[in-house]
């Protein structure tokens, strides 16, 4: 027993020895760098490890101060089935011959000059660097392919790569030059000859002057089991452009042929498939529907299919999507129907739209103006504004939502107006297109328009009483009612009325109520004289009297019309005084240059709530 037990601390202090004296190789399951500040990555590689370090980007950069090459390498086990491997680098110079790096991804020897496997070249002498792919044939380079020309020619030279390495011989190249995670597939070669090992080595070489010692950078370095892609592309959203283009982005980069084929997308209420798809390489996520001439209509909702995208490894499922035409603003479509320029202490002016089309409408296109002193501002909001929709722009919402009261569900958006003075300003809503300013709706306000018998202007809006009249016409517009805190930011004005005459019928000066009690309180403060005539160009004298038919004032004298619209009266004579209680006559007298005389008398009472 004495004997065998002098044997085994014989050998055990020998297999001792051996381990404290042989070299030994870390062997990692999978490899995965990813080089923060808690990486001990020195320990699991060798070669010139105190060449590199770990920034404070947490990435691994090559640090040294004089010309030369620097080399380190790491071992690792390789995955039973297909492979992929991920890398991402950035060199921040032009690449040369000089100047330039090999990452061998895949190396059964530490000794390049015997060695099989698979290396990368980053950097050649003109301007067509490319990612380039060799193998290794003991120790013999053989070029495989290279990616895009040019890709890599530029200040500062980086890619995010991936490849694919499948057990039949198979090999995918993706990359993404901007260094994010877009991949476009980039190179495709087969070699069926290269048998991969149990484990093998991953390596990086650089090659540098001393100008360029310190600017190679390496990071998310990885080497795993490909997990099968069995996820195919989808439509993620779209966006309607106009009449005629359908804009949607894809989930992933998808197969070229799949994405061009018009039969695969369809549109439904009867339009189908477009006519062309227009995608391109240079922006891989996305693609542009063409369909015949304004089929596309705004306020409709539409469901466009797609069947038979796929991706390079033919994943693909049917899917639908929901969309809507957002159409941006032409002439007429928007209005202006309230302005506010006097504010209180605290406020700020405000301006009220309407959408008065049938379309929903954007509004990150619209431009407002000032005429008067040429101040143009835009209005930066994502809102999108429904047919019949208010919305207020001011730079101050939260002090109209306070002090006016206005309902919750009121649409506001914070913006900058143009400066405008009290007294008078223009507002002109305009949007660009094609290079073209475009008028959407454009008023000149005045101070004076405003009820006479009102004490002061300040926290009082102009409200809009027609839609459908002249926005230059002063006569449509009247402070907003004392009840509502005389304005109403984002909702109905309290002053409003649509005409119920049309075009064919002959109309003149028909008062659009028989009373009126002008006492600034929302309710019947005024009357609209309303006119359809059967030409424009009528000059009209409108007289009050009472009703013993003495003259009491005159309304109107000599007033250019046009072919409609109407004339209001706020229940004030000549010299802005508050008539009396009490019926009055109301006549008028149009004369046309061509001769035509029109006369008309109605009745109207003056009347005051109780």
């Amino acid at each position: 027993m004495s004997y065998l037990r002098i044997a085994f601390q014989f050998f055990g202090r020998y297999f001792y020895y051996l381990l404290l004296c042989c070299p030994v190789i870390h062997v990692q399951a999978q490899l995965h760098m990813n080089f923060d500040q808690n990486t001990p990555w020195s320990s699991q590689w060798s070669g010139d490890v105190d060449d590199f370090y770990i920034n404070e980007k947490g990435e691994l950069q090559l640090y040294t101060s004089q010309a030369g090459e620097s080399y380190i390498f790491t071992r690792f086990k390789v995955p039973e089935d297909s492979i992929q491997a991920d890398l991402y680098f950035r060199m921040e110079f032009s690449p040369s011959d000089a100047n330039r790096t090999f990452i061998y991804l895949f190396k059964d020897t530490t000794d390049t000059d015997i060695a099989n496997g698979y290396f990368i070249l980053l950097g050649e002498n003109g301007s067509h660097d490319a990612v380039q792919v060799w193998k290794l044939k003991k120790g013999q380079p053989f070029l495989l392919g290279a990616g895009s020309l040019g890709a890599i020619a530029q200040n500062p030279a980086k890619a995010r790569l991936r490849f694919r390495i499948y057990r039949d011989g198979l090999r995918l190249m993706s990359s993404d030059y901007s260094g994010g995670i877009l991949f476009e597939d980039d190179l495709e070669f087969f070699d069926e000859d290269f048998k991969f090992g149990d484990s093998m080595y991953l390596a990086i070489r650089c090659q540098y002057t001393a100008s360029r010692a310190d600017l190679f950078y390496f990071d998310d370095i990885s080497i795993k089991a490909l997990e099968r892609d069995t996820t195919p592309p989808v439509v993620v959203s779209s966006r309607v452009l106009d009449s005629e283009r359908i804009k949607v982005i894809f989930s992933e980069v998808p197969e070229e042929n799949s994405v061009m084929n018009p039969s695969h997308y369809s549109l439904n209420r009867g339009i189908g498939s477009p006519e062309k798809v227009i995608y391109s390489r240079l922006q891989p996520l996305e693609a542009i529907l063409i369909f015949s001439s304004e089929v596309i209509e705004s306020g409709i909702s539409y469901r466009l299919s797609v069947s038979g995208l796929a991706d390079p490894l033919k994943n693909s499922r049917e899917h639908h999507m929901d969309i809507f035409y957002l159409s941006p603003p032409f002439p007429g479509d928007f209005k202006i129907n309230e302005i506010l320029t006097d504010p209180l202490a605290g406020g700020e002016d405000f301006i009220e739209l309407v959408n008065v089309s049938r379309k929903f409408i954007r509004l990150d296109s619209l431009y407002i103006r000032n005429t008067y002193n040429n101040q143009t501002r835009m209005v930066s909001s994502d809102q999108v504004l429904g047919p019949g929709e208010y919305i207020v722009l001011s730079k101050n919402i939260s002090f109209l939502r306070e002090h006016y009261e206005t309902p919750d569900s009121v649409r506001m958006s914070e913006v900058i107006l143009p400066a405008m003075n009290v007294g008078s300003a223009n507002v002109t809503l305009l949007v660009l297109r094609d290079g073209q300013e475009i008028v959407i709706d454009s008023l000149d306000y005045h101070q004076v328009w405003h009820y006479p018998l009102l004490r002061s202007t300040k926290g009082v809006s102009l409200e809009r009483i027609n839609y459908y009249g002249q926005t230059m016409d002063r006569h449509n517009w009247h402070s907003a009612s004392e009840s509502v805190r005389f304005a109403t930011p984002g909702y109905k004005n309290s002053q409003t009325l649509r005409s119920n005459h049309t075009q064919e019928d002959m109309v003149i000066m028909k008062p659009h109520k028989k009373m009126l009690t002008p006492d600034q309180d929302g309710t019947e403060d005024f009357l609209l004289l309303e006119y359809v005539l059967d030409k424009p160009g009528y000059l009209a004298t409108i007289q009050l009297f009472d009703a013993e038919g003495f003259p009491m004032a005159y309304i109107a004298r000599n007033t250019l019309l046009g072919q409609s619209g109407a004339v209001k009266w706020d229940g004030t004579a000549t010299q802005q005084v508050l008539m009396p209680m009490g019926l009055y006559i109301i006549f008028t007298r149009l004369f046309h240059p061509d001769g035509q005389i029109l006369e008309s008398s109605h009745v109207v009472i003056v009347g005051q709530q109780f």
